[in-house]
């Protein structure tokens, strides 16, 4: 079996090391081929690699020369030096009307160039759309012979957003995706919001499977004992970017702190609205009671979700529409015993049981989101009546160990096909 992750490994998306461990565990021989590899300091689970043996398994990828120069230069190389079959397949590869602009650019032909020779596997399992075009591409070329599954997350399926294409994809087009829902076996989407998205953008819903990232209750889990905090924490966990919309957080807190609550929040993550949200912390005067904390490894993450109270998972939409599509830390934080409150956007409504494990507010809804914060503030036997029906709820739907076999039967099913 080949997975293929976008960087691998990397300090967060523990959901794609959980899929090639499920693999592992079930007896398959694996490769990863990643499109970025990175060393075993820059991932957030580095004894689980290493115990595993992961980074062996990896096919370290080959650059792409963004200068038209030196790509020529390696163009030519290649050919020369190459065997006879790389000149057929890089005139199949030039094809306008199924490759775009990505054949012309050689960068199809890259692809051709770095696999060849690698591609003897049963099931070709793709984390992220662009990763399955790939495979695309090699199954229309008829070099991969293997079945493909496809695993979008969310971003790659925001086709809302015109520069997306062009950051990920190298072309300016859209003709990628009935390329991709044509030679994908099968799809899988973590909620029905993503599976939507999908079937918009062309896929055949015949071939889409709801597989949600799972989380080890084993390790994400209540504290032993039980502290009482005297001041009520609040925590929240996502990249700083626009859409996650910490500042819905920071406002609800400054809302509640104005009524003589007392709160301490904190915020783990990091990114290009940093400063934006700091800024808005010292203009609200409140330095003293919100915390940001920066990037945290999975072990720091499950302990200051242990240490706190409520979980506030804040994320709405950004100028181009994007939604979060699962929000695997919301499952993480309900595992730890935490309520949620959170906005009714993308896929979240998906990922808790409104009124017993959380509350949900309209997008962007800063008085809604307060109200239903407010609630569990004032009610610390609400709080821990819901925290324990969090508990049970992620059991029941998000366990990795039930999502894993779900996994393995997803690949047995292609497999028969």
């Amino acid at each position: 079996m080949r997975i293929t992750p976008g960087i691998f490994p990397e300090e967060t998306k523990t959901f794609e090391i959980n899929h090639i461990l499920n693999a592992c565990n079930a007896g398959f021989e694996i490769r990863i081929f990643p499109q970025k590899s990175k060393e075993l300091k820059d991932s957030s689970q580095p004894e689980i690699i290493e115990h595993y043996g992961l980074m062996d398994k990896v096919i370290n990828p080959t650059s792409f020369y963004s200068n038209k120069f030196k790509r020529i230069k390696w163009f030519l190389g290649t050919l020369r030096n190459g065997p006879t079959k790389f000149f057929l397949y890089f005139l199949k590869s030039l094809n306008p009307f199924i490759f775009g602009i990505d054949g012309l650019n050689l960068f199809v032909f890259h692809k051709i160039v770095q696999f060849y020779g690698n591609l003897d596997f049963n099931i070709f399992h793709c984390h992220y759309g662009q990763n399955g075009l790939i495979a695309a591409w090699l199954k229309e070329l008829g070099l991969l012979k293997g079945k493909i599954i496809t695993t979008f997350h969310g971003y790659d399926a925001h086709y809302n957003d015109p520069n997306f294409f062009k950051i990920y994809y190298y072309s300016p087009t859209r003709i990628w995706s009935p390329l991709l829902f044509k030679h994908s076996d099968l799809v899988t989407a973590n909620t029905p919001y993503l599976q939507k998205q999908l079937i918009e953008l062309g896929a055949n819903p015949s071939k889409i499977e709801l597989l949600p990232m799972g989380v080890d209750t084993t390790y994400f889990m209540p504290p032993k004992k039980m502290q009482k905090n005297e001041i009520i924490r609040l925590i929240s966990v996502g990249r700083l970017v626009k859409w996650k919309s910490h500042n819905f957080g920071i406002q609800a807190v400054n809302n509640l702190l104005k009524e003589g609550f007392n709160l301490e929040y904190f915020i783990i993550g990091d990114g290009t609205e940093y400063n934006n949200l700091l800024q808005l912390i010292e203009n609200l005067h409140l330095n003293s009671h919100v915390k940001m904390l920066g990037s945290r490894n999975q072990s720091e993450i499950k302990r200051w979700l242990q240490e706190s109270d409520v979980f506030l998972m804040t994320s709405t939409y950004d100028d181009s529409g994007r939604r979060e599509t699962q929000g695997v830390v919301t499952a993480e934080a309900q595992a730890c015993g935490l309520p949620v409150v959170a906005f009714r956007s993308g896929g979240i409504p998906y990922t808790l049981e409104e009124g017993k494990t959380g509350f949900l507010a309209e997008e962007k809804n800063v008085l809604e989101f307060t109200h239903h914060l407010r609630k569990l503030c004032t009610d610390e036997h609400l709080r821990k009546k819901m925290g324990q029906n969090a508990r049970k709820f992620i059991k029941d739907n998000f366990c990795q160990t039930k999502l894993a076999q779900k996994q393995i039967s997803l690949y047995k099913k292609v497999l028969l096909r």
